[in-house]
């Protein structure tokens, strides 16, 4: 709490006649008071804050304020202004005091940090630098290298096996595919071959009834034209005009039936016929050379 002065010291505290204490410096301060005056004044009142510096450490401690100014129309109100302002001025020089020490602190702790940080970072340069002269003296570990050597054989060797059945099966189906693709083109040439070999004999057949059809004609005028005699009527015919030709196979493989092959022999047969009866017929005087 501030303590009230009296006129008298206050005329003391801003007498030239002060002496200020030994090794410290008072310095003066003054405050404007508010505009507003409880008692009429021509003169405005004037508040002075005297700051004596302590001797301790060199901070200064906060002496009692004195108002200055004309005893008329003193207030007391502006009294209890003054000590809350010097009440404020004071806790925070307080404050201040209690934060200094701390801050100090703080800003040593942070410069010892980054040293240790610096020393951290020396120490793992320097191991790993000692780890690198450690692995340069010792060498390569051969162990190591041929253990590496080793798995990487077995891991190959993994591979190749896991690939050969997938190889095999691919061979296979190429080579099934190869087959029947070679079966389909045999089974195609064999029903080429045989529907070839039936449209000759069917063409055969056809010329040897054109060329039979002339002799019935003769033998038959009644039915000239017209003559769809059998095979057995055709052949008797052929036999009594050209009696040399052995007809005797031919009349004994169709009466007894036929394998395919045996009716292919035979319609060459008769195609080899037909065409003896055609040159016969288109030539009658090359037989009678004969």
């Amino acid at each position: 709490m501030a303590t009230e002065v009296t006129p008298a010291d206050i005329e003391a505290a801003v007498s030239p006649t002060i002496t200020p204490a030994p090794a410290a410096t008072a310095t003066m301060e003054i405050i404007p008071t508010a505009a507003t005056q409880a008692a009429p004044s021509s003169h405005p009142a004037i508040t002075t804050m005297v700051y004596v510096p302590s001797e301790d450490k060199g901070k200064k401690i906060q002496e009692p304020a004195a108002a200055v100014g004309p005893t008329d129309g003193f207030d007391s109100e502006k009294t209890v202004s003054t000590e809350k302002v010097v009440q404020s001025s004071c806790a925070k020089d307080t404050l201040l005091e209690h934060l200094a020490p701390l801050v100090e602190e703080g800003e040593k702790i942070r410069d010892q940090f980054a040293i240790l940080k610096d020393e951290i970072e020396v120490y793992r340069n320097a191991n790993k630098n000692f780890k690198d002269s450690l692995r340069d003296i010792a060498g390569p570990d051969l162990a190591l290298i041929e253990a590496k050597k080793q798995a990487d054989e077995l891991i190959k060797e993994l591979q190749k096996n896991n690939d050969a059945p997938v190889t095999q099966n691919r061979a296979l189906k190429k080579t099934f595919a190869k087959e029947i693709s070679a079966m389909k083109l045999e089974h195609n040439e064999e029903v080429l071959t045989l529907k070839t070999e039936l449209d000759e004999a069917r063409k055969t057949n056809v010329e040897f009834y054109e060329a039979a059809e002339p002799i019935s004609d003769a033998l038959n005028s009644a039915t000239q034209g017209s003559n769809t005699s059998n095979f057995e009527v055709a052949l008797a015919m052929i036999k009594s005009l050209y009696p040399r030709i052995d007809l005797e196979p031919i009349s004994q493989g169709y009466a007894a039936g036929t394998t395919g092959e045996q009716a292919l022999e035979l319609l060459n047969k008769v195609y080899d016929l037909a065409k003896i009866v055609a040159k016969d017929s288109l030539y009658p005087d090359e037989e009678n050379e004969e």
